[in-house]
């Protein structure tokens, strides 16, 4: 199993949102992909609770079969969209991968 682990920070405005509108948003579009892509095993998507200020905003936890799973969920045209609006709206991006 390949556990693909994302943090993100949001910037303070974006696409005519705020951080937190643009983090909800996020959120959703995310949870909406698991129906939508069958290589997903798990997701899950969580903000940060403001504990520690150099803490990323926001995170995604996914685990995939194998890295060709991820590989075929990186360019599935969902994922794609998705990604494309996190894209604009985001000033941080940071991605570990690893085999449990």
């Amino acid at each position: 199993m390949l556990t693909h682990i994302v943090l993100w920070n949001f910037k303070e405005s974006a696409e005519g949102g705020t951080r937190t509108e643009n983090m909800a948003r996020v959120r959703d579009l995310l949870l909406s992909l698991p129906a939508k892509i069958p290589e997903i095993r798990r997701f899950e998507v969580h903000a940060d609770v403001g504990i520690d200020p150099s803490a990323a905003s926001m995170c995604l936890v996914s685990e995939f079969e194998d890295a060709d799973a991820l590989a075929r969920y990186a360019v599935h045209p969902e994922h794609k969209a998705v990604s494309a609006f996190i894209g604009k709206v985001r000033e941080g991006r940071s991605v570990i991968d690893y085999v449990v």
